[in-house]
């Protein structure tokens, strides 16, 4: 029986031991911001979902007819009778 020590074996650099690095890796600033975004994006999902929650308990299903009402101008939070008017169109 012949008996190889480990550092005599060849890929050794396969093996299961740890792997130091005297660097720091790169990460890309574009990956970065993408993910930070995605976060953003998630939370103003989720702020949306509690603010209205009747909207997405909404049940209907494929083929089902719907009215969306629009905001053309004026902002969601515009009045009748404030100086900005809020402009609204309604699709089906």
């Amino acid at each position: 029986s012949t008996t190889v020590a480990p550092e005599d074996m060849p890929y050794l650099h396969h093996g299961k031991r740890p792997r130091f690095r005297g660097y720091k890796k790169f990460k890309s600033p574009q990956k970065r911001a993408s993910k930070l975004f995605d976060e953003l994006n998630k939370e103003a999902v989720e702020k949306s979902k509690k603010a209205n929650p009747a909207m997405w308990e909404a049940g209907f299903k494929v083929g089902d007819a719907i009215e969306v009402k629009m905001v053309t101008q004026g902002g969601v939070h515009a009045k009748d009778g404030d100086a900005k008017c809020q402009d609204t169109d309604k699709y089906q």
